[in-house]
């Protein structure tokens, strides 16, 4: 009998999916005796699926829809409502929405949230050590660090940018991605006795966007009164990403300029060959061109005041054709020139010349689909592959409720930029000069708090307990 496919149905008849019905039992049997399942040994092997598809449930709808229009607003910022969906529902995106949803939103308000209505109803059936997972990143919450440190394959120093105090964090792929002095913003959790982690969805901001986040943040401090620093950080999620949005997603681009200072304009012009020996013969004696690596490849450059050479222009002999690249259309011209004087015109013909702008070859590249990929963790992928949300349309009926149902006040406007994902930290696209530093809020004393009450999150300090005692 021909075994079946994972997707198959399953042969027993009960019209389920073979992977959903008698996968398991027959691989069970199929194993020799003594070998270890492959579930054993796992602390936690179904949790985070098991919340993703809670999270997922008819249940939740209305959670998902308004939690994409709060989060992430009604897209004012980005440059065209297709940029902005390519954003919303983007692989970056997702990682900072599914935390969101499911740690952070109130729904209604006095309501528990997500992880907090799972905790209640399978808590009861649920390990010490499972428990303990998801009390710790129930308790999580997006805040705005420096890097202070960085140990490669060990972990980061982060300092709190609203405490002023400081936590080591175990981290490994982010030590390749981040330096000192980046702004960062991340979700840590800490289980009792384990490191402080960093969970999926931190993102990088400029430095130039430090004093008027600060400043944002004692505003919103002062007009909101939350009794603590969770809920109120809570209720900041969506003003951390409008950041995001204003200072790194739809940035602007610069004005691009060359050596020179023309403008970047990305020129080709063909030329038919019409006599090959004449023209390899003329781009040999011009003391402007030197020869590539590769055969019939040339760099048209010019000696730099150190005494090195600036490449200006790129060119190459293909079959019956000279290709000739460079980045403005002044050079364009000028190379066009040389060439047909060096060969005395009898050479090559000139045939035609394309361009494009800068800005629009970002445009093109922006368009062109990202490969989908799987960078879930802790079982949260299940979350990504099965939401509901899917496009714009879902978010029609909160879209169109005023300030996109209760969405925070948008207090500034701004135009576009990219950032790309690397890891799960969301690199920003270029280093910006550090700016001045600003006065740290917190720093003043602060009475000490009555305990947590039962089910509520402790006021961690910036400090968390299970940090390394080997931290820098």
């Amino acid at each position: 009998m021909p075994v079946p496919g994972r997707n198959d149905p399953c042969p027993c008849g009960s019209g389920k999916k073979y992977k959903r019905c008698c996968l398991g039992k027959d691989q069970v049997r199929s194993r020799p005796a003594g070998e270890p399942s492959p579930l054993e040994n796992r602390a936690t092997p179904t949790l985070g699926e098991r919340l993703g598809e809670f999270a997922v449930g008819k249940e939740f709808v209305h959670h998902n829809v308004l939690g994409l229009a709060l989060l992430w607003g009604d897209g004012r910022l980005a440059p065209s409502k297709k940029a902005f969906e390519r954003f919303v529902f983007g692989d970056d995106a997702r990682q900072v929405f599914i935390p969101y949803l499911i740690y952070d939103l109130t729904f209604p308000p006095n309501q528990p949230s997500i992880a907090g209505l799972f905790l209640e109803r399978h808590g009861p059936s649920m390990t010490g050590e499972e428990r303990a997972w998801l009390e710790a990143r129930r308790c999580s919450v997006l805040k705005p660090f420096e890097v202070i440190g960085v140990r490669l394959d060990e972990g980061l120093l982060l300092k709190d940018l609203w405490s002023g105090q400081t936590v080591w964090v175990k981290e490994r792929l982010a030590t390749h991605q981040i330096a000192q002095w980046d702004l960062l913003v991340a979700r840590l959790a800490a289980e009792p006795g384990k490191p402080v982690e960093m969970e999926q969805g931190a993102f990088l901001l400029p430095q130039d966007a430090r004093q008027e986040l600060l400043e944002m943040l004692r505003v919103e401090r002062k007009s909101r009164r939350q009794p603590d620093d969770v809920t109120l950080f809570r209720e900041l999620a969506p003003v951390l990403t409008l950041f995001w949005q204003k200072y790194a997603i739809f940035r602007p681009l610069p004005d691009m300029r060359n050596m020179d200072g023309d403008p970047m304009v990305f020129v080709t012009q063909d030329f038919e060959v019409l006599d090959r020996p004449a023209l390899l013969s003329a781009l040999a004696s011009d003391p402007s061109m030197q020869a590539g690596d590769d055969a019939g490849s040339y760099r048209w450059v010019r000696p730099d005041e150190d005494g090195g050479l600036i490449t200006l222009g790129h060119l190459r002999i293909v079959g019956g054709r000279l290709v000739v690249e460079t980045n403005s259309r002044k050079r364009a011209g000028a190379l066009r020139r040389r060439i047909e004087r060096h060969t005395g015109g009898n050479a090559v013909r000139f045939e035609k010349s394309r361009s494009q702008s800068f800005k629009a070859a970002m445009r093109r590249h922006e368009k062109t689909p990202p490969q989908e990929k799987d960078r879930g963790g802790e079982g949260v992928k299940s979350l990504l592959l099965a939401s509901r949300i899917t496009n714009s349309k879902d978010l029609a009926p909160v879209l169109a409720s005023p300030r996109g149902a209760g969405a925070p006040a948008r207090r500034f406007e701004g135009p576009p930029s990219r950032a790309a994902a690397d890891g799960h930290i969301v690199r920003r696209p270029q280093r910006v000069a550090a700016a001045p530093k600003a006065p740290i809020p917190g720093r003043h004393a602060r009475p000490a708090r009555a305990p947590a009450k039962q089910g509520t999150c402790p006021q961690r300090p910036a400090v968390l307990e299970g940090a390394s005692p080997q931290s820098p």
